[in-house]
């Protein structure tokens, strides 16, 4: 509950008990799945990063692999 002198117009902060009251909460659980997250996006972005070395052959050799996989898989994929 708001104290008394609290002034709760939308212009000085109306949402400051609220806030107050979830704050604990939502720190735990969201700096969790942040945390998830972020680590997730690092490891796919390491993983672009091998694959994008700017070299030509080696753009070429992943198309031919992903050829044979794709024909591999055709009679399931399609």
């Amino acid at each position: 509950m708001p104290a008394e002198d609290e002034n709760l117009t939308f212009s000085v902060g109306f949402m400051q008990p609220f806030l107050r009251a979830v704050a604990p909460a939502m720190r735990r659980q969201i700096d969790k799945y942040y945390t998830g997250f972020a680590d997730g996006m690092e490891s796919l972005f390491e993983f672009l990063r091998r694959i994008y070395t700017g070299n030509g052959q080696t753009y070429a050799v992943y198309v031919i692999v992903f050829v044979v996989i794709m024909l591999l898989f055709k009679n399931i994929l399609f």
